[in-house]
């Protein structure tokens, strides 16, 4: 998308403990982009690397990610990422396919902490946008996660292409993104947060023209399924259903393609650790 790019070396350790040792003090920032089945393993990774001042940026798809987080490190020092771009890797190397923003939040939703985020990427060349409401936002990847990740795994492997082209899958993916946007909104109700308005019928619109255009993407689940690796069911998939049923949401076509993932993740052998 943006010409090719090439690193004759870069600045890689091996363990947190070799960067600790390679630094003189507390990381400013730390990002995490792991696979969310991964978060488990966070606490040992990061806790060598962060002090009180640490701000943590979780670039990472899902529901739940933040608060998980929380449970070790303190909750206003943590940032949320969602990025909007189509990336696949081959071969050791990363194809950037189409799209390439970025939108972060912070955890309880402050803007001088918003700003300290556009400081950090403001010599970059990452298209950066700051979100007013993550959980808002949150929400939103999920309009597109749930059902174009979704039906591209119970579907056993197949790309975003054929969901949009066949009547049915697209009927499909149409409900299931109605039910997210409609829980997000009770999500964002229930935690007396008004958003920005940004989940609605513009939203669902958006998505399908976006994946209208993408051609035979292959989502990130849907790779892990063919591949044979573990994939996010429960952040991306499990933690939304979740959400919808506790506060009483329209969930029937997700909980069908959900169980029909699960099922993919055990006749597979799949299961995250």
């Amino acid at each position: 998308v943006d010409g090719d790019c090439k690193f004759a070396s870069v600045a890689a350790f091996g363990s947190p403990a070799e960067l600790r040792a390679a630094s003189s003090g507390d990381m400013d920032w730390v990002i995490v982009s792991l696979k969310s089945y991964s978060l488990p393993a966070v606490p040992d990774l990061l806790t060598p690397l962060v002090g009180p001042s640490t701000r943590i940026l979780a670039i990472m798809n899902g529901l739940g990610i933040e608060e998980t987080l929380a449970q070790t490190f303190p909750a206003d020092k943590i940032f949320g990422g969602m990025a909007f771009t189509c990336n696949n890797r081959v071969d050791g190397v990363v194809k950037h396919l189409r799209y390439g923003a970025l939108l972060v939040g912070h955890n309880g939703d402050e803007a001088t902490e918003l700003a300290e985020v556009e400081k950090l990427f403001e010599h970059s060349n990452v298209r950066l946008s700051t979100a007013p409401c993550l959980l808002e936002s949150r929400w939103e990847k999920l309009c597109w996660n749930v059902p174009f990740n979704g039906l591209a795994c119970a579907m056993g492997g197949i790309t975003t292409d054929k969901i949009v082209g066949d009547a049915d899958l697209r009927a499909l993916a149409l409900e299931m993104m109605r039910e997210v946007v409609e829980t997000g909104k009770m999500d964002l109700a229930a935690n007396s947060l008004e958003g920005t308005g940004a989940l609605g019928q513009p939203l669902i619109d958006r998505m399908f023209s976006l994946t209208d255009s993408m051609g035979p993407y292959r989502p990130s689940t849907m790779i892990d399924l063919v591949e044979g690796s573990p994939m996010e069911v429960e952040y991306i998939f499990s933690n939304p259903l979740q959400r919808a049923k506790e506060l009483g949401g329209p969930c029937a076509h997700v909980e069908s393609v959900v169980q029909m993932i699960r099922a993919q993740d055990r006749l597979r052998g799949l299961e995250g650790p």
